[in-house]
Order: structure tokens, then sequence, then C-alpha cells
């Protein structure tokens, strides 16, 4: 049999033309097509025709398998093969789309267990399961001296990702192991691969596992190849297709983790995780790369007799219009990770440009190029022609949100700011009004945050149905306030942004990242009873977010609860230490962690009544009127005192200082123990802490309406110099105060 398999993973009977194990007989005749080191070059923008031109001179496939559609892109005119074509999804989780547009181009598809019912979900019949991963025994492999525990120095091991919307429930999962670093050696690792990978999985004496599909991964095959005891989510899917709980792994549960754990670190238990461990290697030998290809072909030649005996005009994508088809496949081909296609795909569509959409994706296609060349003058072309497109395309069809956000991030990457952010907040009014965004992708796209929920929504419903839309409608809006909320935030408004943060939190609820906006803006507001709560959802949510460990322990020693940021500190430190590459992050709490145990007990309440004010320093006359203005109060008040705050401006200080001094030794020799300057540089978000320092502000300066949001949002007193005057103010006010600074 003939098979022609495009972007296959290395399999070494592949690569040296030897026969797959258990098909010694079968007389196949495989050929990979690839970008790099297969028989046949795969090239951008390649044609089915194209593809067979490429192969040996009579040579003809039988069957073609293209494996992750959601990653490589289709050759054109695929869905007129004369041969029987297979579409494997591995990573059908992020392949929302690519499912929905290109599946139909295949006579079978193929997936793990759980990828099939989502397939048949979706009202595909010709569906057909799979083991699509396994290992390569050249390189995962038991290395010698390994085989006990003489050189497995690391108890618990995880090498994988972090990513936390990919990986949510398994990120969970990673901070419980991560808490037992202080009993274990544990080490949680990403960005390993090669012979370090096997190396460190030789080290472990435990490799946990946790699928993002319900597949046995590849983790679980190269855990148990290179001699570690495999620990598995029980809920698994395929798991029990491979290995046996208590045989050839260890199957955990939310309920049982840390205890299946100690278990078989116990000293007494040792035999028995080796047992284990030599079980599950003798039994993945039958499991590699080229046993579990070789059982997919065997099911696929069975499909393939069948086929040729059936009408080959089956094919759903064939019968759609010319014009559907290479709509979808060129949108496929943009939403694919690499951007090897882009200036093909900008060429074919420029010979479209009576598409509705046509404007928009050269627009897109132009904006993924100058990603290529970050930093370049290249870069900047390809953004200004981007730019002219989007722009063009809104010109055409002001209805099209997802060109006005497209166009609002190229803006932003060519530092036109103030467009930019104007015309995300119109696309968010629209959004709010119940206008849909069209299901095209949205720049950029590199499986960002809002990539993936869409990939997820799209999993569920058509992007063009209803619910479809509505879906994007609502995770399009999450993701636009959010960007407000931190532009909101940066500009030093931050009610604005704790609002944009809140309405965000309602369309995204378990996204951490959203209650950590909310909570930073809460804290800059100096409402520490709502940005606490808030930055402990965010690591119910996130456990790994470092910047909401750090600013919660940092707001937990603002306002003087010295033990529960120490708490907080020995609780999220294991976590980070037990992770690779975060020596940094470490340090930063280990520090934090010695200040906070260095912190002296707070002290009482202070009896005196002090005003904040923030007078315009350009202007003397503005300041010394609200000097003498207090002067004439604290005459007749013996607890006021008077703060004043300025941003230190270098040499401009001494002037300040000079003058501020002449001034109150006129008024009275008494006046300097009442009047205090505040000379320190203190950031936007800081500044609440001078506002919870004090009593009442005291209105004026050109920065009022920033002091006041301040004061207001902690039901500060705020009083105008004439209030001053005439003693007309609350001097009982029952305010838990302690000085910040």
């Amino acid at each position: 049999m003939r098979v022609l398999i495009g972007f296959s993973n290395a399999i070494p009977e592949l690569a040296q033309k030897r026969p797959l194990p258990g098909r010694e007989r079968a007389g196949d005749e495989i050929l990979c097509l690839q970008k790099e080191g297969g028989d046949i070059c795969y090239t951008p923008g390649m044609t089915w025709q194209q593809v067979l031109d490429a192969c040996p001179k009579g040579w003809h496939p039988d069957i073609y398998v293209h494996r992750s559609p959601e990653y490589h892109p289709l050759p054109a005119g695929l869905e007129h093969a004369d041969c029987f074509t297979v579409g494997v999804f591995g990573d059908w989780n992020l392949g929302g789309y690519a499912i929905r547009s290109v599946a139909e181009v295949f006579d079978w598809l193929v997936a793990d267990l759980g990828g099939c019912q989502i397939l048949r979900d979706m009202g595909f019949s010709n569906v057909e399961h799979a083991l699509l991963w396994g290992y390569n025994p050249q390189q995962h492999r038991l290395l010698p001296g390994y085989e006990n525990d003489a050189h497995r120095d690391i108890e618990m091991l995880f090498i994988g990702s972090f990513h936390p919307y990919i990986h949510s429930r398994r990120t969970q999962m990673l901070a419980r192991v991560a808490r037992l670093s202080t009993k274990y050696r544990v080490l949680l690792a990403s960005g390993i691969y090669g012979q370090a990978y096997t190396q460190l999985m030789n080290r472990a004496k435990i490799v946990f596992n946790h699928s993002v599909r319900g597949e046995c991964n590849m983790r679980a095959y190269e855990a148990a190849a290179c001699g570690a005891l495999l620990f598995n989510e029980a809920d698994n899917l395929e798991i029990g297709l491979v290995f046996r709980d208590g045989e050839e792994c260890v199957l955990y549960t939310e309920d049982n983790l840390e205890e299946r754990i100690a278990f078989y670190l116990a000293p007494e238990n040792t035999e028995e995780r080796l047992r284990i461990a030599a079980a599950a290697h003798a039994r993945v030998q039958q499991h590699t790369d080229a046993h579990h290809l070789a059982k997919l072909l065997d099911k696929l030649e069975f499909l393939y007799q069948q086929w040729r005996l059936t009408d080959r005009k089956s094919r759903l994508f064939r019968h759609r219009p010319t014009s559907q088809r290479q709509h979808r496949l060129l949108i496929h081909w943009l939403r694919m990770p690499t951007l090897d296609g882009l200036s093909c795909v900008q060429q074919s569509l420029a010979k479209e440009g009576s598409h509705p959409s046509s404007l928009f994706l050269r627009g897109f296609a132009a904006a993924e190029l100058a990603l290529q060349t970050p930093d370049s003058p290249a870069s900047t072309v390809h953004l200004l022609e981007a730019k002219q497109l989007l722009e063009r395309q809104l010109v055409q069809n002001p209805q099209d949100l997802a060109a006005l956000y497209s166009l609002s991030r190229v803006e932003r990457a060519l530092g036109q700011e103030e467009s930019a952010w104007h015309r995300l907040h119109v696309l968010h009014a629209r959004l709010q009004a119940g206008e849909h965004p069209l299901a095209w992708p949205l720049f950029p796209h590199h499986y960002e945050v809002l990539d993936i929920r869409l990939e997820s929504l799209w999993l569920q419903y058509s992007p063009e149905s209803p619910e479809g839309l509505e879906g994007a409608r609502k995770t399009l809006l999450g993701h636009t306030t959010a960007q407000l909320s931190t532009y909101h935030f940066e500009r030093g408004e931050f009610s604005l942004a704790a609002n944009y943060a809140q309405e965000a939190i309602a369309y995204l609820p378990e996204d951490g990242w959203m209650h950590t906006l909310f909570a930073r803006a809460q804290r800059a507001l100096g409402n520490w009873q709502r940005s606490l709560p808030a930055y402990r959802k965010a690591l119910e949510y996130h456990p790994f977010l470092f910047e909401a460990v750090e600013e919660a322990a940092k707001l937990l020693m603002d306002i003087g609860r010295k033990e529960e940021a120490i708490t907080l500190l020995n609780e999220r430190l294991p976590l980070f230490e037990a992770a690779s590459g975060t020596e940094t992050l470490c340090d930063t709490l280990r520090s934090l962690l010695q200040k906070a145990q260095q912190m002296p007990p707070p002290s009482a309440p202070s009896e005196l009544f002090y005003f904040l004010a923030i007078p315009s320093w350009s202007q003397e006359s503005d300041w010394k009127c609200l000097v003498n203005a207090f002067w004439q109060h604290a005459s007749r008040q013996a607890q006021a005192r008077l703060l004043l705050w300025f941003n230190p401006q270098g040499d401009a200080d001494k002037t300040v200082v000079t003058a501020l001094r002449q001034y109150l030794q006129q008024l009275a020799p008494e006046a300097s123990s009442k009047v205090f300057l505040i000379a320190q540089p203190l950031a936007l978000e800081e500044r609440w802490k001078l506002v919870r320092s004090v009593k009442a502000l005291l209105r004026g300066g050109d920065a009022a309406p920033f002091w006041e949001e301040l004061a207001n949002a902690v039901n500060l007193p705020i009083y105008s110099l004439e209030d001053l005057r005439e003693a007309r103010f609350a001097t009982n006010i029952s305010m838990e105060k302690r000085t910040c600074l």
C-alpha cells in the first residue's frame, strides 16, 4: 500500500525506510511530505497537483494522511484527490475553526477518544479512533545506571506547558505538587527538549502527568520509556488502553493525589514503585510512534478497501461553491501558527478583490508578516499596508468589528496610541450594543488567550450560528474591556480601570488576570478591602500568577497586616521554588518575606488631625493661600497638621523647600512644626498611601480631580479652604489610619 503522510512525527522507521512493526509483510511504500527533511519538500502555497508532481515518477498514493490540520495548511485542491484522504486532528482543542472550515475535505477523520466524540457532536460520522501519540525509542530511553534509584535524585518531576488557559486544570494540580517541595525534591520545568529532556526524565522517581484532552499523551509514554513511575489523572479517557493502575502506572484523583505521592515516595515502598516502573517500561516497548502508526494503517487499509467500492465524490467540501472553498482555505491558512505562507496567501487574496473579506484578510496577512521582522523597516512597511487595507475594509463594510479590533492592534504596533484606543472604545460600545464580530481571525493570531477561547467556542458552535456569534461577541467584549482597563490604569484613571475590569470579570469570571486587573485598580484607589479578595480570587484560578502574589504581599505590608503577608509569601514561595527558570521571581519573594518579617508592630493611631494638600507649586499664590488658610485654622486647633506633597523635580526641589521655609518663618516661628513638606516620588498607583495616612483632603491644585478620586474611593472627607477658615468639617472621623510611607 502506498501512503503519503503530511507533516508526520519523526519516526526512525520512516526516515530509514524500514517496515513499520507488525506490517513487515504489508509491502508499504510510505513517503513523507515535510517542510524540511521529508521525501517531498512542502513549499508555501503548494497545490495537491504540485504535491503529486513532486512524487517519484510513476508513484501515486493510495492514501494521503494529513496530520494536524489545526497546525499544517492543506494543499489547495485536496478535495479533488483521487486517493483516500484522512485528516488526523491531534490538538483538536485548539482546532475548532480548522475542523469547522476544512474537515469536510477528507474522506475520513481520526482523533483520540475525546476528539472522536467532539467530531461526532459536530455531525461527522466518518470518524475513527486511534492512539495518536507515542515516543521515539532512539531518544526516550532508559539510560545506563538509572535502572534503580541510585541516580534518581528528583522525586517529583513535570516537564511541559504551564499555559494557564490551555491547561487550567493541570495548573491547579501542579500547584498542589509544587507545594510538596518543602518535603520532597520537586521540579516543574518547561521548554526542555532533546537529550536534556531524556536526562531529566531518567533522574525522576515519579513523573507527574495531566493531559489536556483526556488523551494518553506523549509524556505518559516517555516517562515509562525512561524508567520513571508515571502518575496520571484517573479520569483520563485513554490511559486504560495502555497502562493499568497499580501495575504499570498510578492513577490519582483530586482527593488522593498527595496521599498517593506520599505512599510511593516512602522508603518502605521503594520496591513497589520500582516494580511498577519496570513493568511500564516493558509494556511501553510496544507503544512507540512507529507501533501506533502501524496500527493506524491497519485501520486505514480496511477503510480504504471499503472506500474503493463507494462513491468517491462524497466529500462535502468539493460540492461547495468554488468561491466558498477558496475563502475557507485561505482563512485556514491564515490561522496557522506558522507564517511561511502569508506572502502566497496575499497573492491569492489580491486576485479576489470582489470578495467581501478580501481587504480584511489581506490586511491581516500584512500585519502578521510584520511580526516576522520586528523592529525593522520591513515591519513598519507591512504594518502601514495593513492599516491602509483594514481602513478600506471598514469603509467598504463598517459593520466589520473584526477589522475594527485588528486595526486598533495594528495602530498600537505603529505607536499610534490615541487612534488605537479611540477605536477600541468604539468597539466596546458597539459590542455592548449587541453587534457581533464576523468569524474571521483577529490580529495577532498566535494562540493568545483570545484565540484559545474562540477555538474552544467553535468546538461547541458553528462560527456562523447564533450561539457562535453571541459567544464570540461576549469573548471579544471581555478581552476588549480588559485592554481598556489597562489603558485607563496607565493613565491614572483608576475608577474607570476598576469599572472596566469588573465588566471583564462578568464576561470571563474564571480568568485570574481579569481579577488581577480589578485588584490592581482597587489597590491604586486605596480600597484594599476590595483589592485583597480580588487578588485571592486571581490566585485561585491562576496559582502561578506572580504579579498577583507580589502585589498582594506588598499591599498587605502597606496596610500593616504583617502576619498575613508572611503567610501569603510562605504559602506561595514553594510554588515558584519548584519551577525551573524562576530564580529572579524567587529572589523577589524572599526579599519581600524578609522585609515583612522585619516590619515593626503597628503603631497606635495618632490623635493628630492630618490634612493633605496638593497645591500648584508653579503658582506661588496658590500654595501660599493654602498655607495661610491652614495656619489660621491651626492657630485655633492644637491637633491640626498639614502635609504638602509634590513630586520631586530635580533642581526645582531646592527652590520649593527654600520658599516654603521662608514663608513659614514669616507666619510664625512654630508654623514649621505643623506644616510638613513631603518631597517623595510616588508612582500614580502608589499615591493612595498618602491619602490613607491622613483624615481629610484639602481641595485645590492642578491635579485636584485625581486626588479627589482617591479620596472618594475610601470615603475620605474633602474640604475647601473656605471650610477650613470657617471650621466647617468633622473632627470625630472614626477611620482606621496607619502611616503607609
